[in-house]
């Protein structure tokens, strides 16, 4: 029931997006790449899929760098499920409060997190990983997609003083945070607790992300831009996923422009907004960028694996899609998935720069 309600959402947002049209498939209008190329994207390809089923020994981590305010929503989660899965913890906040339903509020000038990093080490995988950024590049380009210029570093040392101007992936095996932050606990009725401090470190189970940062520089001015510096960590036993990092990370570059006017503009409608109506603006345009993004990532590897004559297990690739379920910020995912399957890869990528608030009004219908 959920697939059908799906593929008539999709079908909708085809007729109301983009008239009645020819469906093209991205393999019919793409010429196949040299059996040079095709040879080594299948070789890189290989050395991709045997490297993640290899064991990494755990290494000395080095500081990528120190404490620093941080509004981290991996951490704020982290702790978040901690404390709901701490019984007595809640039986206690729950009489105390008189509330049944209880709420965490963060002070974020009182988050801060540190990183560290286990690097990536492995030349094979390094040789084989690099050549396949390049070469999804070169397969976008030849969709219509220019993905933006990103520099990818296989770091082993730690942050440079000077942060990172240019757009720059830190790539590593995997990193870690570590976290000291204040909280309060809120009822139903209003009631908060004091101030609770919570202090530990966890393996960030994130594989890359993009950073949007909201700021309020004076009284009724406000700013949004990309953090240029991204982490992208190689740690994963699904290779969909390690393929899906390099290409989703600068999707969310190309198509951040259009989705940030949108946050400014929604932002300005509303007077003196205080921080919580701030975020919650934040988080519907993150969820509606997730689903274009996601749908343009998963056709277009489609496309790659199919053009280079490569094949990957429908279990892996479903497992990437079932992961997602769950998160509110990817709900629309499979959603996204089928409409760009459908549309067409270059058409959708028009069609939210033509106008992202069409589609966010369609998706909140849909939410219904």
């Amino acid at each position: 029931m959920r697939g059908k309600k799906i593929s008539c959402f999709v079908f909708c947002l085809f007729l109301l997006l983009s008239g009645c049209g020819t469906f093209t498939k991205p393999a019919d209008t793409i010429k196949k790449t040299k059996e040079l190329l095709f040879g080594q994207a299948r070789h890189n390809f290989k050395i991709l899929e045997v490297s993640i089923r290899e064991k990494v020994p755990h290494r000395p981590e080095i500081v990528l760098w120190d404490y620093r305010a941080d509004n981290d929503p991996e951490v704020k989660a982290m702790v978040s499920g901690y404390v709901a899965g701490k019984q007595e913890l809640m039986d206690n906040l729950r009489s105390r409060l008189n509330s049944k339903i209880i709420r965490i509020f963060f002070e974020n000038r009182e988050l801060l997190v540190a990183y560290t990093f286990q690097p990536e080490e492995r030349p094979e995988f390094i040789a084989a990983y690099s050549a396949y950024f390049k070469d999804i590049a070169r397969f976008s380009a030849d969709l219509g997609i220019d993905l933006p210029e990103i520099n990818p570093i296989f770091i082993n040392a730690p942050y440079p003083e000077t942060p990172a101007t240019e757009r720059t992936a830190y790539i590593v095996y995997r990193y870690f945070k570590q976290f000291r932050l204040k909280c309060y606990f809120e009822g139903e009725n209003g009631e908060r607790t004091n101030r609770f401090w919570f202090a530990g470190s966890f393996c960030s189970g994130q594989q890359g992300g993009v950073e949007i940062i909201l700021s309020n520089p004076a009284i009724g001015v406000y700013e949004v831009r990309r953090n240029p510096l991204t982490i992208w960590k190689t740690d994963t036993s699904n290779i969909f996923t390690l393929l899906a990092t390099p290409l989703e990370e600068r999707l969310h570059f190309l198509v951040g422009e259009y989705t940030d006017k949108k946050i400014l503009e929604e932002i300005g409608r509303v007077n003196d907004p205080t921080s919580e109506e701030m975020q919650v603006i934040l988080d519907k345009w993150t969820t509606v960028e997730e689903f274009i993004v996601g749908g343009l990532v998963h056709n277009i590897l489609d496309a790659y694996l199919e053009a280079n004559g490569l094949k990957i297990d429908p279990a892996v690739r479903g497992e990437v899609v079932a992961n997602f379920k769950n998160s509110p910020q990817y709900k629309y995912r499979a959603a996204g998935i089928e409409f760009v399957r459908i549309i067409g890869i270059k058409k959708a990528l028009e069609t939210y720069k033509r106008d992202p608030g069409a589609l966010a009004d369609l998706l909140k219908r849909f939410a219904r």
